[in-house]
């Protein structure tokens, strides 16, 4: 479900010209072609070994950096803490200690676009958000996050005037075309 989420969020950023790079679980070798895959040593008496990106992407709105993990949960009422994993949130608080801004992009309702709901939020905000709720274990859908929320117009997540990440980037609203359409 959280292929959706990074979609969404892919065609959020290019509506915005939001330069967005997608941190893949696997990659592959220049030399031979195969694919190789990421791994994360998981802690632990079994030495489990899983495949694990860190997060999704790091952007750049103009020249400021911003790591975004995305998440969802389609055709449910809510969406479980448990699902972002410790070493995505301790990835996320690290960066976020640096005074790098952290966000997650999450999406949960039944159903497609408009009839599920998006939000934007900033990780300095998640921990609040979960502590918040305790103690339930799951954000519910119908949660009202008015803040993060975002808005489905024409085919698409549009970020409202009034939401923190348009305070905090207001520079969002009329970033330049990335790619320009001739180069001299």
């Amino acid at each position: 479900m959280g292929k959706q989420a990074e979609e969404d969020f892919a065609s959020m950023c290019a509506l915005y010209n939001i330069w967005a790079h997608k941190w893949d679980d696997v990659t592959t070798c220049g030399v031979c072609g195969s694919l190789i895959h990421k791994t994360k040593r998981v802690d632990g008496n079994d030495g489990r070994t899983v495949r694990a990106s860190i997060v999704d992407y790091l952007i750049f709105v103009g020249n400021k950096p911003l790591w975004v993990e995305c998440k969802g949960r389609l055709n449910t009422t809510n969406f479980p803490f448990s699902e972002i994993e410790l070493h995505q949130r301790q990835f996320l608080h690290s960066w976020q200690d640096k005074g790098v801004d952290c966000a997650l992009f999450l999406i949960a309702g039944l159903g497609k676009a408009p009839n599920r709901k998006a939000w934007f939020i900033p990780w300095s905000k998640w921990d609040e958000i979960e502590a918040s709720l305790a103690p339930r274990k799951s954000l519910p859908w119908s949660a009202s996050l008015y803040n993060y929320r975002l808005i489905w117009e024409r085919g698409g997540w549009k970020i409202p005037f009034d939401t923190w990440f348009a305070n905090a980037y207001p520079d969002v609203f009329c970033l330049p075309s990335l790619y320009e359409k001739e180069y001299v």
